[in-house]
């Protein structure tokens, strides 16, 4: 079997998303994986935060836009094929879809025959973005 035939997806934990943490975890997942890309990096629980896209005064660092920035530097080299969004709010795609400089991929929301996210589903019918629910 050759690297091509495995997708491989990980996903940025709030403990992560320091940008530069993320970065070195990043790293560290390529070499122990022994392969130079990821397939599908997520920046998990996007919706926790009260940080803005452009704070930079430090208070923000397990923010997930600096999580989401993170990804996009390794998206820029090479490191992840595509990057995409767990466990976000209306509010915060709306926002992301605006301020981001990448593609966003994938948005992996909780979806089940109670909980339809409709809003957030139509946002990325909208914008070309694929939905993937978990439950």
């Amino acid at each position: 079997m050759s690297r091509r035939d495995v997708f491989l997806v990980t996903k940025l934990t709030p403990t992560f998303r320091n940008k530069k943490h993320a970065v070195d975890l990043l790293k560290q997942s390529l070499e122990k994986l022994r392969t130079t890309y990821i397939d599908l990096a997520l920046v998990h629980d996007f919706h926790e935060s009260n940080c803005a896209f452009e704070d930079t005064s430090g208070k923000c660092a397990r923010s997930p836009w600096q999580g989401w920035k993170a990804l996009e530097d390794m998206q820029l080299k090479g490191a992840i094929r595509s990057i995409g969004v767990s466990n976000i709010m209306v509010r915060e795609l709306e926002i992301l879809i605006k301020k981001s400089k990448s593609i966003i991929s994938v948005v992996q929301n909780w979806f089940d025959p109670l909980h339809q996210d409709r809003e957030v589903r139509k946002i990325c019918e909208q914008h070309g973005i694929r939905y993937m629910g978990y439950r």
